[in-house]
């Protein structure tokens, strides 16, 4: 195997699809994606911090999409009656910086950059 980056000094091997490693962030993934407390998860996994942890968990988009769901302002049926832009634009000022944050905290970082690139 030869790396892809020819500045890239680290050895390459052969890795085997299903590790132990693989299973880490497969647990970290299952567990935050089930409601479980990312501090209960840091500490089960053996992480000194919640960002490590982070690096290991891939939450599902039905995770985000219930956290959306979870802002009080968007009611019971909100989001079914009106276009998801239309609720967003109908959020009161103060609702933003929170929706900001949950949009920061569960979109990786290419959906980001993505979302940026559109927004300007």
């Amino acid at each position: 195997m030869t790396p892809t980056d020819p500045g890239e000094s680290r050895r390459l091997r052969a890795v085997s699809r299903f590790s132990f490693h693989g299973f880490r962030h497969s647990a970290a993934s299952l567990l935050i994606n089930n409601g479980v407390n990312p501090l209960v998860v840091r500490d089960m996994l053996g992480h000194t911090t919640v960002d490590m942890t982070a690096r290991y968990t891939h939450v599902a988009l039905d995770t985000k999409i219930k956290a959306v769901q979870a802002l009080p302002v968007l009611g019971d049926n909100r989001i079914q009656n009106n276009t998801f832009s239309e609720v967003i634009c109908n959020l009161p000022a103060e609702k933003l910086p929170r929706l900001a944050a949950l949009l920061d905290a569960y979109l990786p970082l290419s959906q980001k950059e993505e979302l940026l690139l559109k927004l300007t």
